[in-house]
């Protein structure tokens, strides 16, 4: 099942190759990933009080980017923010 974050549609895709990367409803590009994603960079932050944090930017099979900030919280990972092409989605 794929979905749209811009306009909350959830919506079936059948095909032997990645979706378009597109919703069938609004059109925005802020969807699920098309096929795998590949990791292209990853960044390590550490601010003075200690709070590290790793940015991951990835592309999927259509060449859009996710960017993932991950937060060290009480001992764990915890994803912190997820932007797809530039517009942040929300990540509850």
């Amino acid at each position: 099942m794929e979905h749209c974050f811009a306009c909350d549609t959830d919506y079936g895709y059948l095909g032997t190759t990645p979706h378009e990367g597109s919703c069938p409803a609004c059109g925005s590009s802020v969807v699920t990933p098309a096929g795998e994603l590949s990791v292209v960079d990853t960044t390590t932050w550490e601010s003075a009080n200690s709070l590290s944090t790793i940015h991951v930017t990835a592309v999927d099979a259509r060449s859009r980017r996710f960017e993932f900030v991950v937060a060290a919280r009480r001992g764990r990972g915890e994803l912190v923010c997820l932007a797809i092409d530039g517009m942040a989605v929300p990540t509850d």
